[in-house]
């Protein structure tokens, strides 16, 4: 091919690089750290978050009066809450440490053979359950620009969602957790057995 041919074509020429990557994740998450209990964010973002989790209700187990009475109620908190947050959904490995707790101990004081291996079937299954199980959590996380208007937002969005769907806050290893499954989705949360 003749110089003139090549630098016609986009793929041949020299002078269109390709975008540089970035060389880390690190560098692309939006999160960059816990700054004592929020979530502290990059520069080009808001500037910090906190997650608070939401405390679940079962709808399929309510009359219709009273689902039309919790719609109503997100329906006048979406409303009334202006500020940004999002919604996220995450599974987590189901947790029987204080079923085991109680089983190993009845396992300690067990006197007949066939007690044992009752309880050792009960251990059974709660390994089965930790390592197969998930449960689904749900949990909001909230933006500011400063520290003191994002407590200011958890003060708010706490009153104003009491009615509908009541939110707590949770430790900074949860926090870790959940920041973990967002940016590794496929992963699974393995907790140390102690």
């Amino acid at each position: 091919m003749s110089d003139t041919i090549k630098s016609k074509l986009p793929f041949i020429n020299k002078k269109n690089k390709q975008p540089k990557i970035k060389p880390q994740i690190t560098d692309i998450l939006p999160h960059s750290h816990i700054e004592g209990k929020f979530i502290r964010l990059r520069k080009g973002y808001v500037g910090y978050a906190e997650i608070l989790q939401i405390q679940t209700t079962d709808i399929l187990s309510k009359n219709e009066s009273e689902v039309e009475q919790y719609i109503a109620g997100q329906t006048s908190f979406l409303r009334t809450y202006l500020e940004s947050f999002k919604e996220i959904n995450l599974n987590f490995p189901t947790n029987c440490t204080t079923q085991r707790d109680y089983w190993e101990k009845k396992l300690e004081s067990a006197t007949t053979e066939v007690q044992q291996r009752f309880i050792e079937r009960k251990l059974y299954e709660f390994d089965y359950l930790e390592e197969n199980r998930t449960n689904r959590e749900f949990f909001i996380m909230l933006f500011s620009s400063t520290v003191e208007e994002l407590k200011r937002n958890v003060r708010d969005f706490k009153r104003l969602s009491k009615a509908s769907f009541p939110v707590y806050e949770i430790d900074t290893q949860k926090k870790t957790e959940i920041l973990f499954l967002l940016n590794n989705q496929n992963s699974k949360i393995i907790k140390d057995k102690e």
